[in-house]
């Protein structure tokens, strides 16, 4: 009977911790271990003109970039999402990227675009990364940034 009542009550917590995360404004699914990309991000951001997103940073070894030429991980480099990428319309323009959490302030140039980003993160090079973050370690950091 004891069992049998403790399993319940767990079973409700799970429910209930499940149920009251899944509201939340981002979450990451899941991370590509080549990449360090996170994957299926859901985050809160703001529409239409580039400037003032806010989303997430996450890093990537930059090679072939879909604005043409080829980049390195030493190169202060971004890649924007597919919905603002436009085209290319913004290849070779910079970025100012701010680490929302602790007000690390970079900029970068846009070489390429990102598939698996949502409409306000960025994918950006580990030079990138280690501007804004403690280390390349933390996989994902939370941004506002704009088009200069």
């Amino acid at each position: 009977m004891f069992s049998r009542l403790l399993f319940l009550v767990c079973a409700l917590t799970a429910s209930v911790l499940v149920i009251a995360q899944s509201d939340l404004p981002a979450a990451v699914d899941s991370v590509d271990a080549g990449s360090h990309r996170a994957v299926g991000v859901r985050a809160a951001h703001k529409r239409g003109n580039p400037k003032g997103r806010g989303g997430r940073a996450t890093w990537y070894q930059p090679g072939q970039g879909n604005c043409g030429g080829y980049n390195k991980a030493s190169d202060m480099i971004v890649a924007l999402p597919m919905s603002v990428y436009s085209g290319g319309k913004y290849c070779g323009k910079t970025v100012k990227i701010t680490n929302t959490s602790n007000g690390k302030t970079c900029t970068a140039k846009i070489v390429d675009s990102c598939p698996g980003c949502g409409p306000g993160d960025l994918d950006v090079s580990p030079s990138v990364f280690k501007k804004i973050s403690k280390s390349l370690d933390d996989g994902v950091a939370t941004i506002n940034w704009d088009i200069a």
